[in-house]
């Protein structure tokens, strides 16, 4: 087009000199030239910058992994130094490798295999093949090293004095190592570095001395995190910035490490007044032992899932942020028990009470035996817990003397209930004499089958009883209601049982038979001649179950509940069915029942959802040949 311009000279077309003409043109190539390149260059500079731009705008697929790794850069040097043992103890074939002679403090030694990972805290001298498979199989003492959980970070303490060009998150429970090797710090909680307070005011670090760290920092480090830990200090901390809420089940650990203290229920910081007023937290002592149930679980899979003595004197912290106190001896417990502990809103146990200062401890029950002893332990380890009621129907032995409590003792701590004798608590026998071994009953004295077997267990296992004329003697049944029988003479009474069917073919002239007690139980299920207290008669699923046998428990008159095998009901929108009878008596329910109840119901199978199979349809007999005829079945349709 420049061409036919500069050549036109004549009519409506432009004229170009030529001198001009080619300069013009030289101009343009230039410019021309110049634009190419600089669209180049602007393209070559955003397609370097895109990845910066993208990381700056929080492009997931490279912020977070930039991030992740500068941080675990970051963190990686100040991780301690571990020692793998598998290599040591079983080394590949062809492959030995030497074993140290020693062993310094701060030596972390884990074994993937075996799943042990601890701390040294003192040097280990000769150290040899024996003394691998020893720390292996958790020999070592407490003074001698620490065994953490798997997955425990450990760092050099000096990530804690990093300045604000340091920014890392670390997790709770992490462990710092001082240049020494020994443990100084640990984590209660989540923290973020750089840190923006002093190292011991720091609510979320808990310092370490070398006494700290020999006697409590194992227990700390055996208490799952779903726990919560609490420094004391913050219990006094009355700034505007300590206002904070410390949830029921929250740990409280004193300022050198020991665990102190158990919040029963939700509070709100600061607390104003004397640490006395606080009537939700929970004072532990340091002579008890303490465990969390998960620890407990623990415990009895390294057993082989085989149960676990746990003494007299230990607090047991469940998952529901309760708190329960061993005070008799011969408590056991294997694995699928204590797993179900764990998923139950309340624990109960005859060797066990649960601890409250909100409401009453409740220990006992029908045919149950506790002692003077008992009661004087309760009475020293709770003065300040509330009280430790004895429930209804249960036996108190003292010096070779039955008691038993026909009401409830409401202040069983105190030990004074002589003054109740004959109106709501009856003696039993008396003191061995002549020629039986033991006198039991009297006028308007009850015994029942279960008091009976307790005597023969704690007074009589072998000899003779007499049961004096006058006294009730009553066979329980609680699903329809108890059999009473009335001694109008002496009976001298040297059986080893006293069981319905026994009574019925040998009742002796002594006893006489009175009748049916009323009946004190709810039933849930299908039956067929339900009482109007009972729930079920028709077999259609009933809608609030829960509701239903909270209502029963803790009513005005408490009663036992029974749902019985096959029972349909609906829960969280769906139909289940129970596959095995399931009984709960108020004495062992002090709370009322839970969804999470429910939920470990359905965890050991005893009850599961019910899944509505589709309608079969048969395949239509065909007939071939007419032979095939007498071959059918007598109730088929077809038709000869």
């Amino acid at each position: 087009m420049i061409a036919v311009l500069a050549q036109q000279t004549q009519g409506g077309y432009v004229e170009f000199d030529s001198q001009n003409s080619s300069g013009t043109l030289l101009f343009l190539g230039i410019f021309l030239g110049v634009v190419v390149v600089m669209l180049i260059a602007s393209r070559l500079l955003r397609m370097r910058s895109a990845p910066e731009v993208s990381a700056r705008n929080g492009d997931p697929r490279t912020s977070k992994k930039r991030r992740r790794k500068e941080q675990k850069d970051a963190l990686s040097d100040f991780s301690a130094q571990v020692l793998d043992l598998d290599p040591l103890i079983n080394p590949p074939t062809g492959r030995p490798r030497p074993i140290p002679d020693e062993l310094q403090p701060g030596t972390v030694l884990v074994s993937q295999r075996l799943g042990v990972k601890c701390l040294l805290i003192e040097q280990l001298t000769e150290v040899g093949r024996r003394t691998l498979k020893e720390i292996c199989a958790r020999k070592l003492r407490p003074n001698q090293a620490i065994y953490l959980p798997m997955g425990t970070h450990l760092y050099k303490d000096e990530i804690l004095h990093q300045g604000r060009g340091f920014a890392a998150k670390l997790r709770k429970g992490s462990l710092f190592l001082s240049v020494g090797g020994h443990p100084n710090a640990y984590l209660l909680d989540d923290l973020s570095l750089p840190l923006r307070r002093e190292l011991t005011s720091n609510p979320q670090i808990l310092p370490v001395t070398e006494t700290t760290a020999q006697k409590y920092l194992q227990g700390l480090l055996d208490i799952p995190h779903s726990f919560e830990l609490i420094k004391e200090d913050l219990l006094f901390d009355a700034s505007p910035e300590n206002a904070r809420k410390v949830n029921k089940g929250s740990l409280i650990i004193s300022r050198s490490g020991a665990l102190v203290g158990l919040m029963l229920e939700d509070y709100t910081l600061p607390h104003k007044g004397p640490l006395t007023d606080l009537e939700a937290l929970f004072q532990l002592r340091t002579q008890y032992a303490r465990y969390p149930i998960e620890s407990l679980i623990q415990r009895s899979a390294k057993a082989g899932g085989r149960p676990i003595p746990i003494e007299r004197g230990t607090f047991i912290f469940s998952s529901a942020g309760k708190v329960y106190f061993v005070y008799k001896e011969g408590l056991e417990a294997d694995e699928p028990t204590l797993t179900t502990w764990s998923r139950e809103s309340q624990i109960y146990d005859p060797h066990m009470v649960e601890v409250s200062k909100t409401k009453g401890n409740y220990i006992g029950g029908p045919g149950q035996v506790i002692t003077q002893d008992d009661l004087n332990y309760l009475r020293d380890v709770f003065r300040q817990a509330g009280t430790s009621a004895i429930n209804s129907e249960t036996l108190l032995l003292d010096k070779n003397v039955f008691y038993k409590f026909m009401a409830e003792l409401p202040y069983a701590q105190t030990g004074k209930f002589r003054h109740l004798l004959g109106k709501s608590v009856f003696q039993l026998n008396s003191a061995g004499r002549g020629t039986f071994s033991i006198e039991l009953g009297g006028k308007d004295v009850e015994i029942t089958d279960l008091d009976l077997k307790a005597v023969r267990i704690h007074l009589v296992q072998e000899g003779k009883m007499l049961i004096k004329i006058g006294t009730s003697m009553r066979i329980r049944d609680e699903k329809f209601g108890d059999w009473i029988y009335a001694a109008h003479t002496n009976l001298f009474y040297p059986y080893d049982t006293f069981t319905r069917p026994y009574m019925e073919e040998f009742i002796p002239e002594a006893v006489r038979y009175k009748g049916r007690a009323k009946k004190k139980s709810t039933i849930i299920g299908q039956q067929e001649k339900p009482t109007p207290d009972d729930v079920g008669a028709s077999g259609e699923p009933i809608g609030d179950l829960l509701a239903i046998v909270n209502n029963s428990l803790f009513g005005k008159e408490p009663r036992t509940v029974f749902i019985l095998d096959g029972t349909l009901f609906h829960w969280k929108d769906r139909l289940y069915r129970v596959n095995e009878e399931l009984c709960y008596r108020p004495h062992e329910y002090p709370d009322r029942l839970q969804d999470r109840d429910f939920q470990a119901l359905a965890a050991d199978w005893k009850i599961h959802p019910v899944v509505e199979d589709g309608i079969e349809e048969e395949d239509p007999v065909v007939l071939e040949e007419e032979g095939d005829l007498e071959d059918l079945p007598f109730d088929t349709d077809a038709v000869r």
